[in-house]
């Protein structure tokens, strides 16, 4: 029996189809997935043999959570990416590329690291590790790359000639989605800090900033890189053992410091150390609290939060995640 469409339906269905390839063009399948995160970390199998004992690959297609991440413990490595993080985003293989390689920029990419414990590289530089050292890794790879040439500002369209860095700007336009609806290559941020952001995201359009000057070669942005700023580097320390507490109470005096301020302790409304690893009450008032990055304390005003040491220094809410 031949079946018969009206116009209409005509219309809705190569619509629909239309839809469905132009979805699936930029969207990835199972293999390429796996494929993706299988050939970059290879890429990187030296050097991760020699900083880790293990490595415990958790890559599962059909996960429902959007999660790329890694975290290290005891001399191992545990990497986790779930298939549910390019659906939801729906990326192709290129912009998952740059996922892959911030999540091992986060274990090779250098300083600046996450202060003080040194864990994992700080965001903003795993991003730009991803961009100017493992994304050209990958595209070597690569045979006969294709991609839709992206929308790019008058200022990066005029540097951005070779092949290679139009690849890799398609792929961080595709991207943007995970950063958020404001994040553009169309413009930059125009933030000047004066602490380098080790322990926090820096702005979705600065971290734009980043990938895209570290895909033309350029140096980081200065929206969270201070390159004046002199961080001084140390190994992580596996196992720490951090005697910690949990505070309450007034500052006494704040001092300006190279990486944020020194917060001194006129009195304590509440002090409950951990139980673990008790932290002693003098050592607050003998030592001052460090805060990394912005110091937003005054004399006078109130402090809280957890207290923990670190190398004989005292640090406000580390996160947990990092020590």
């Amino acid at each position: 029996m031949r079946i018969r469409y009206r116009k209409s339906m005509k219309k809705s269905l190569i619509l629909m189809l239309l839809s469905f390839y132009s979805f699936n063009s930029w969207s990835m399948n199972k293999q390429e997935f796996e494929n993706t995160i299988s050939t970059i970390f290879n890429l990187y199998k030296n050097e991760l043999d020699e900083r880790f004992s293990s490595i415990s690959m958790n890559v599962n297609w059909d996960g429902k959570t959007p999660n790329a991440s890694v975290s290290r413990k005891d001399g191992q490595l545990r990497v986790y990416f779930d298939g549910e993080f390019v659906r939801k985003h729906q990326l192709n293989a290129p912009a998952f590329a740059i996922t892959v390689c911030h999540e091992i920029g986060h274990v090779l990419g250098g300083e600046p690291r996450v202060y003080p414990s040194k864990k994992y590289s700080s965001e903003a530089q795993s991003d730009y590790f991803a961009a100017s050292e493992c994304l050209p890794r990958y595209y070597k790879t690569l045979k006969n790359p294709t991609f839709k040439k992206a929308t790019l500002s008058q200022k990066l369209a005029s540097k951005c000639q070779s092949e290679y860095c139009q690849w890799a700007m398609s792929a961080l336009e595709r991207e943007l989605v995970i950063y958020a609806e404001e994040a553009s290559l169309l413009k930059e941020d125009t933030k000047v800090v004066t602490y380098t952001n080790m322990n926090d995201y820096p702005s979705a359009q600065c971290r734009v900033d980043t990938i895209a000057r570290a895909i033309l070669g350029d140096e980081r942005p200065r929206c969270w890189f201070n390159e004046e700023q002199e961080i001084k580097p140390w190994e992580y320390i596996v196992n720490y053992d951090y005697e910690e507490a949990l505070i309450s109470g007034v500052v006494k005096e704040v001092i300006p410091t190279d990486l944020g301020c020194l917060v001194k302790i006129k009195s304590l409304d509440f002090f409950s150390p951990s139980y673990i690893s008790p932290l002693q009450e003098n050592f607050i008032f003998a030592s001052g609290i460090q805060v990394i990055g912005e110091c937003k304390y005054l004399s006078g005003s109130s402090i809280s939060g957890t207290v923990s040491e670190y190398r004989g220094l005292l640090y406000l809410n580390l996160n947990p995640n990092d020590k």
